[in-house]
């Protein structure tokens, strides 16, 4: 009977337990027997496949299972697990890495792998890695039905970065989402160029743009947005962070432009790592932004040198954008201002609000949760989670209006 059962289990059940291993252990399950290689070969269990080039790449597992189930792969990204640690070890073999990731790239392009998304995520850019930048580069071009492209916390220079997008404009007409975030910019990046602002002309198939305020109020990138998003576009998301503090403000005019050109915009702002309202003031002064969303995520230290005045970032918000706003996401750590009224305010001021979460500290006498359950009968379809943070004896309280 020992011998027997990995015969008796089902395939569909070793799929899904499968899931669970890291490549190295599915590497030892499609030696045990045929059965179970049978299992392995399944398109949920290879159709996104995550690389990080300083773990994957130092055993063969990785090269090894993709000359087995190239086929199923769906979703390619790349990147560095700890790019900011500078192993020992890294000097000695990021040219036998290299070799590697460069042979994996031969792996997908000889078969000719198709895929729909693409991202390359926390970039240690060391010159032997120029290699695999033109691989990855031949790879893309090859591509015909590409949708979906992310550089998240990708500082390349600005050529190699130009050659990635510029091997993605083969599929110009299937690209749909473009999702450019950093946390930081050194003074050679590629989007704050021309070049870049001629590549986004040229993905005019554009759906969704999650986009940096560094770069979005560079140049004509808003103008861009506005001639060509007039028919495809339909969500813009703008991040914030410390770095955008001293950033210039772009004038309402170019917001006219866009909101005219683009009747049907909803944009979102996502602010991170900064939250004093003296830092954010800057975004209210662009009235004419057709914001529908807005999430703000704090830190979890208070810093008592500076009032975060979460009460004047509120007010302003329902003044300027009641209309419009549709999404409010408030991850506002031990806060220690008392905005429940604001809360109900949002609640009661926004006639197109269909969700509200709130993470932070609220009043002990609890009237916020009694306020918003008579509010249930004027409220269909809106959802409201309140996530009292200094009520540890407090359930999430969640309200479904339907």
């Amino acid at each position: 009977m020992a011998d027997s059962w990995p015969e008796i289990i089902p395939i569909e059940i070793l799929t899904e337990i499968f899931k669970y291993l890291p490549r190295t252990d599915r590497m030892s399950c499609s030696l045990v027997s045929q059965k179970w290689k049978d299992a392995l070969d399944r398109k949920d269990l290879w159709k996104k496949i995550i690389l990080h080039i300083d773990k994957d790449f130092l055993e063969p597992s990785t090269i090894l299972l993709t000359s087995e189930y190239y086929r199923h792969i769906n979703s390619l990204e790349i990147g560095w697990e700890k790019p900011q640690i500078q192993n020992r070890w890294l000097p000695l073999k990021i040219h036998d890495l290299t070799k590697r990731v460069v042979r994996y790239m031969f792996i997908l392009n000889e078969n000719g792998v198709q895929i729909k998304s693409f991202k390359i995520f926390e970039w240690y850019d060391v010159y032997p890695l120029k290699k695999i930048i033109y691989h990855l580069a031949r790879f893309l071009r090859i591509q015909t039905g590409l949708e979906k492209i992310v550089f998240y916390n990708t500082n390349l220079p600005k050529t190699e970065c130009l050659r990635i997008l510029d091997a993605c404009l083969n599929s110009k007409q299937s690209v749909s989402s473009l999702e450019i975030h950093n946390y930081f910019y050194n003074y050679n990046t590629a989007f704050d160029t021309v070049e870049f602002l001629g590549y986004l002309q040229e993905f005019n198939y554009l759906k969704e743009l999650k986009i940096d305020y560094f770069i979005f109020c560079g140049r004509r990138i808003i103008d861009v947005i506005a001639e060509n998003g007039r028919v495809h576009l339909k969500n813009v998301e703008i991040f914030f962070d410390e770095t955008d503090i001293h950033s210039h403000i772009i004038p309402d005019r170019k917001w006219r432009k866009l909101r005219r050109c683009c009747p049907n915009l909803k944009m979102s702002v996502t602010i991170k790592n900064i939250c004093h309202y003296e830092q954010i003031e800057f975004i209210f002064l662009m009235r004419n932004m057709p914001l529908s969303a807005f999430s703000m995520h704090t830190g979890s230290k208070y810093n008592q040198t500076v009032s975060r005045n979460f009460e004047g970032t509120l007010t302003r918000l329902i003044k300027n954008h009641w209309k419009t706003l549709e999404f409010v996401n408030l991850q506002l750590k031990n806060n220690k201002e008392s905005i429940d009224n604001l809360l109900l305010q949002i609640i009661q001021k926004c006639p197109k609000l269909k969700t509200l979460f709130f993470d932070g500290n609220v009043n002990q006498n609890m009237l916020l949760f009694y306020e918003i359950f008579k509010y249930r009968e004027t409220a269909a379809g809106l959802i409201v989670k309140i996530m009292p943070t200094n009520l540890k004896y407090t359930t999430n309280l969640v309200h479904v209006f339907s």
